[in-house]
């Protein structure tokens, strides 16, 4: 153990070591991480059948910070995605941010099929 501590420290030392992040596997039943020895179990691996949905989020005119948005003529939607769609009624607002690459397409309402 005390040499896996000395390599880190040297590592370190030379600015190798960074913080990121990454996707890691996890079980929600044991609540821990997946290591790639437990993802290689036999039957670790199914086909299921996930619960999903898509959302239009109208924007307000007045909110909209981007020019290229500012000058859409008609309304302007956010699309999102999710997994928990039983909490869509509670939704009060979309995050977005000025690092996240969008967007902008012109479609129309498949039901009203008005832009």
């Amino acid at each position: 153990m005390e040499s896996v501590w000395y390599l880190l420290a040297e590592l370190y030392k030379k600015d190798l070591i960074y913080k990121g992040y990454t996707i890691q596997p996890y079980s929600p039943a044991a609540g821990t991480g997946l290591s790639s020895h437990e993802l290689n179990q036999p039957g670790c691996y199914r086909e299921v059948k996930d619960t999903s949905a898509t959302a239009l989020f109208k924007a307000r005119k007045e909110t909209l910070t981007s020019e290229v948005l500012k000058a859409v003529d008609g309304d302007v939607h956010f699309i999102a995605w999710t997994t928990t769609p039983w909490t869509l009624p509670s939704n009060t607002a979309l995050c977005v941010g000025p690092k996240i690459d969008y967007v902008l397409v012109k479609t129309f309402n498949q039901y009203s099929e008005s832009p």
